[in-house]
């Protein structure tokens, strides 16, 4: 055989195997949340690709920048639209860096690319006289729902205000400067029950409570959620800021909240923007990872116990990724019953449509009305994101690896 031909062949067979080694780890097994293993370079560079194929190049749903999401509606599962917010961009993003250290360099650059990609667009949701605050939907022009029918004639009389959920995500993915975080956690602090407004649909220990409401609207009810809660003491934490009586009195009902249950027995209530119970134990965990507040670590135990109880039960891949990782944050020695995955896992989580954020209209209503309504799912809108989904799940992998270095 002439040299040419030799090295055609070697190539060939070269790129042949690298190609079935690949497709073996990724149509084979893979184990949920096993411990003693070191990150599978492979298998995380897989994940990061296509993480990064969903990140839209501009089209006529999503913004070039931006990594897609769907609402489905609650009363009729069959009424899907895509949505476009930079909430769950900021997600993935800020998912994405804060693991990055168990990757190799050449990883780091794809998450490093993602992000420059997608600073641009968050532009697009920040408050349109600068201020650093974010709505969740297009500032620029207003949105309400995007793509839906008759409902986008009110995108200007029916807009909402920004909220402390996308502002402190979002800064928290585009790794803004501590002169700006100390900015936002200063405006923050008339957006709290007693600022513009009383809180009239929380339960009644928590009616006289400062804490923060979700909306920075003057006019918007005040709004109650532990959930974003734990997402604004995590920017406070994650910025080393000082903490004042707002916060204090936030960090008083997240962790009355989690001792009384709520979170399990009426989470809507509770957190009316989560809604479930494994995802409000997920916020609460990592915000107890960052933090070394005494009166919050008192619930440490107790969040403990029931990851462990909702990891067992969990069916969605998605959900158990979460709620491994969570557990690992808390309880690095924890064992964990692995979970074999097997077939086209990738497209397998993908396809869960696991519902992590909730639209819910009826949030701001009284509370006579916010529960009933709530319950009913009028105004209830499930959100789902498969490359966030793809995140969580690549979460879980560095996590553990980090743990065993």
């Amino acid at each position: 055989m002439n040299r040419p031909r030799a090295v055609f062949f070697f190539y060939a067979y070269f790129h042949a195997m690298r190609w079935w080694i690949v497709c073996f780890l990724l149509s084979g097994s893979l184990i949920v949340s096993a411990r003693n293993q070191t990150v599978d370079t492979i298998v995380t560079h897989t994940i990061l690709q296509r993480i990064a194929a969903w990140q839209s190049n501009g089209n006529d749903y999503f913004r070039a920048g931006l990594f897609p999401s769907y609402r489905r509606y609650a009363w009729n599962s069959y009424l899907e639209r895509p949505d476009e917010n930079i909430f769950f961009t900021a997600l993935v993003l800020f998912t994405l860096q804060d693991v990055q250290s168990a990757l190799p360099p050449h990883q780091k650059k794809i998450i490093q690319s993602m992000l420059e990609k997608a600073k641009p667009a968050f532009a697009i949701f920040r408050h349109r006289t600068g201020r650093p605050t974010f709505h969740f939907w297009s500032n620029d022009p207003k949105k309400v729902f995007p793509n839906a029918g008759w409902m986008n004639l009110m995108d200007r009389s029916h807009a909402l205000p920004d909220d402390m959920d996308d502002t402190v995500m979002s800064w928290l993915a585009l790794n803004g400067s501590k002169d700006s975080a100390q900015q936002i956690h200063a405006i923050m602090q008339s957006f709290i029950n007693g600022g513009y407004g009383k809180v009239k649909n929380t339960f009644p220990e928590y009616e006289q409570l400062p804490a923060y409401s979700t909306w920075f609207g003057k006019k918007m009810p005040v709004d109650f959620d532990i959930s974003v809660m734990s997402n604004v003491l995590l920017f406070v934490e994650r910025f080393n800021l000082t903490w004042t009586k707002s916060d204090s009195a936030t960090a008083y009902m997240v962790v009355d909240a989690i001792q009384k249950k709520y979170h399990q027995t009426n989470p809507s209530f509770i957190s009316p923007h989560y809604n479930r119970a494994p995802v409000i134990l997920y916020h609460v965990a990592r915000l107890l990872k960052n933090t070394k507040y005494t009166p919050l670590l008192e619930i440490k135990d107790q969040v403990i116990d029931e990851l462990s109880s909702a990891y067992e039960s969990a069916s969605l891949i998605s959900d158990r990724a979460m709620l491994g990782t969570a557990l690992y944050w808390l309880a690095p020695s924890k064992m964990l019953a692995s979970k074999d995955l097997q077939g086209n896992w990738l497209k397998s989580i993908e396809q869960e449509n696991m519902v992590f954020f909730i639209a819910n209209m009826s949030s701001m209503l009284p509370a006579k009305y916010k529960s009933s309504l709530g319950y009913m799912g009028i105004g209830k809108f499930h959100y789902y994101s498969p490359p966030y989904q793809l995140a969580l799940f690549l979460e879980n992998i560095c996590t553990t690896a980090m743990l065993n270095e």
